[in-house]
């Protein structure tokens, strides 16, 4: 109902809004830059600067957000933020420009502000823009006003009269077509479609963030038919051709006829495209009361926050804990490829703790049997590997009881000088076939019981003067059929179940012993 869809929205403004807090938190902290003006960009999840060469646009854009929050966010409107959006706008203003008066302006620059290349495009020029206008509206100053208008003006000259300004001849064409069913990321020089891979190319999240582009201008229009065009076309159509239907997720890049993309990072699923597809959906449903657009951002906002840090923390508790250095790759192939079989559990330190009433309760079993009863259900495996430490040490002895007395793996080779200290390591599996029987046996039992219910439900209604069973009469039935079928086993359904599917662990708001 409406209040539930109310509550519902709430919860994700509040999520949402909470990273925001930390995100402005982070880069208020760390990227300033005190001495030259303007803001690093490259920052490691700590904070630390790895490379202090400035980007025009990422500074044009880091000046208009502040002022965006600023103005448009009363927990925001703080004197530090404005004060950082002038000193951005300032470092712009005496830098970005290539040759001033021309309006060309640097795609980076060095620290203190020197060019360092120059692309043959409007992006550098479109974020000086905002970046200025902002300033204008916050602080009301007129210098801010015209720079953004003098810049304004060149780009709509550059795009409508004359691109010759950008390093590029004027060329005649016009856009290429794929008759409505696809947005294409390329065309030729002269406007025609480009045969080949490139000509195919499709960058789903491009074509969502300028379906929201063109979504607002059809608001601003009133024109409720091209906004059923722009939703159908620039948002329904990229999303459902670039959705992973089988792991989720928007692919970073597709062939237009189907075919696989030749860059290697196709299938990769980025932040930046799930960030565009929520504005998207959200402002659509917003503005059409479309509830299958409502539906599609819960899809792509539950898939985004999923927390891709942990993948990160678990990076660098491995590099703390272990003498091996797997790239992050690694982590996201794993976890993206197969989120079926990923489980993570932490605290809010960021640690994994068991409280010490309960250990050696077989939780690691447990939690092992999990995941390799979703490798058979989802991709009907028939091995297992322990794939948090496929391989360990040979002298981890701990670990080799774990998975070859405790979870029945076995040693299926040994990797020499697998690790930077020169030791060897243990590379183990599980055979799952009798795991995949046990489930097998236990859904027909499951399915034998239910239509045995069913016969009794329906043989007493059939009755005159008969009732319908008890719940405690149907549990007898159905617990009677499973100890028939398996020939006077004492094991009855209750307890298959409990073998099988009961375990989770639980969660704990108690205190817990922390350990890493």
């Amino acid at each position: 109902d409406m209040e539930k869809e109310r509550e519902t929205l709430q919860s994700w403004k509040e999520r949402v809004g909470h990273e925001l807090d930390v995100v402005v938190a982070f880069w208020l902290e760390h990227s300033h830059d005190q001495e030259h003006g303007g803001f690093f960009t490259c920052l490691g999840r700590d904070g630390q600067v790895y490379d202090d060469l400035k980007y025009v646009w990422l500074q044009g854009r880091q000046v208009w957000m502040y002022c965006r929050l600023y103005r448009k966010l009363e927990r925001f409107r703080r004197p530090e933020l404005l004060n950082a959006a002038k000193a951005g706008g300032e470092f712009l203003l005496r830098y970005a420009r290539v040759a001033p008066p021309a309006k060309k302006c640097a795609f980076v620059l060095t620290r203190d502000g020197r060019p360092v290349k120059v692309q043959r495009t409007i992006f550098s020029e479109c974020f000086y823009t905002m970046a200025m206008n902002e300033l204008w509206r916050v602080t009301g100053d007129a210098q801010y006003q015209s720079e953004a208008v003098e810049m304004m003006d060149q780009i709509v000259h550059w795009v409508r009269e004359d691109p010759s300004g950008l390093g590029r001849p004027q060329l005649p064409g016009a856009p290429a077509s794929e008759g409505g069913q696809a947005v294409l990321e390329n065309v030729s020089e002269d406007g025609e479609e480009l045969s080949g891979c490139l000509g195919r190319h499709q960058n789903p999240g491009h074509a969502l963030e300028a379906g929201w582009f063109l979504l607002r201008h059809t608001i601003r229009r009133g024109d409720p038919k091209l906004r059923a065009h722009v939703i159908d076309k620039f948002l329904l159509l990229p999303f459902r051709s670039g959705w992973d239907p089988d792991h989720g997720g928007l692919f970073y890049f597709q062939d237009a006829d189907g075919l696989c993309p030749t860059q290697l990072e196709w299938a990769m699923k980025l932040w930046w495209p799930h960030s565009e597809a929520m504005i998207a959906f959200l402002m659509g449903y917003s503005e059409s009361g479309d509830s299958a657009l409502l539906k599609i951002f819960y899809q792509v906002a539950e898939y985004t926050f999923r927390r891709p840090e942990d993948l990160m923390n678990m990076q660098h508790c491995n590099l703390l804990c272990l003498p091996e250095n797997y790239q992050m790759k690694y982590y996201f192939y794993h976890g993206l490829s197969w989120p079926q079989l990923s489980y993570i559990a932490e605290d809010e330190n960021g640690k994994i703790a068991v409280k010490r009433s309960h250990r050696r309760l077989g939780l690691a079993q447990k939690l092992m049997d999990q995941a390799s009863r979703a490798m058979i259900e989802n991709f009907n495996a028939k091995y297992s590997v322990p794939l948090s430490s496929a391989l360990f040490p040979c002298s981890n002895r701990a670990a080799l009881h774990l998975y070859s007395n405790t979870l029945n793996f076995q040693i299926s080779e040994v990797e020499p000088k697998y690790y930077a200290d020169g030791e060897d390591a243990y590379a183990m599996k599980r055979d799952l076939t009798q795991m995949a029987d046990e489930l097998r046996r236990h859904l027909e039992l499951k399915e034998k019981a239910r239509h045995v219910v069913l016969g009794s439900i329906e043989n007493k209604v059939e009755g005159k003067g008969n009732s319908l069973p008890s719940s405690g009469e149907a549990c007898r039935e159905e617990k009677g059929l499973a100890a028939e079928d398996s020939g006077g086993d004492s094991k009855d359904l209750s307890e298959v179940s409990e073998t099988t599917e009961s375990t989770d662990v639980k969660d704990s708001s108690e205190a817990s012993d922390s350990a890493s």
